[in-house]
């Protein structure tokens, strides 16, 4: 896999009602999108927003 094959292709920061999740809250969002042939491994990445802690939302 190539780092460049996945991408950020949408996010939804601050969303108070555009999209619900089964217990009716909306939570801020992001789809990463593969535009590789091949399946990719994410197992060892993480979205953070702390150095300390990697896999806060993971």
């Amino acid at each position: 896999m190539l780092a460049a094959d996945v991408v950020i292709n949408e996010f939804m920061a601050a969303n108070q009602r555009t999209i619900e999740d089964g217990y009716g809250a909306s939570s801020d969002w992001i789809e990463l999108l593969n535009q590789g042939d091949a399946a990719a491994d994410l197992s060892q990445m993480f979205l953070t927003d702390d150095p300390d802690n990697l896999t806060k939302w993971g």
